[in-house]
């Protein structure tokens, strides 16, 4: 009779510890995959800054320095800074691929902007 009752609570044991360990696993399991998602979002994000920062030295060789050779001052007008910008957008969603193309695309131009006058101080410091 007491082997019974014994056999009973250690079975009874035995199930709630794996209970136990089933909800442990799947909460690790669920932290892994949320660890994993926000892994290839900070990719992407650094993938986005990449690409526009690689677009603006593109577009600062390629068109500014020419426009800034051929003016008289060497600086740009507000026209040619807004052209410069769309190129360099344009540009850096040319060099972008998977979804730090759509992080680029969708952000708003004042966000670009700001962006992009970031870059150029910092390769200003350089």
């Amino acid at each position: 009779m007491w082997e019974v009752i014994v056999t009973d609570i250690l079975v009874g044991l035995g199930i709630a510890i794996l209970g136990v360990f089933t909800k442990a696993f799947s909460s690790w399991v669920g932290i892994q995959k949320e660890t994993r998602e926000e892994n290839k979002e900070r990719i992407a994000n650094f993938d986005a800054w990449e690409a526009l920062s690689k677009g603006v030295k593109v577009t600062q060789d390629t068109y500014v320095d020419s426009i800034k050779k051929s003016s008289q001052d060497g600086r740009l007008t507000k026209d040619e800074i807004e052209n410069a910008n769309k190129k360099a957008v344009e540009s850096a969603v040319s060099l972008a691929s998977g979804p730090a193309t759509e992080i680029i695309v969708g952000m708003a131009a004042d966000t670009i902007k700001n962006i992009i006058d970031s870059l150029l101080a910092d390769n200003k410091k350089k």
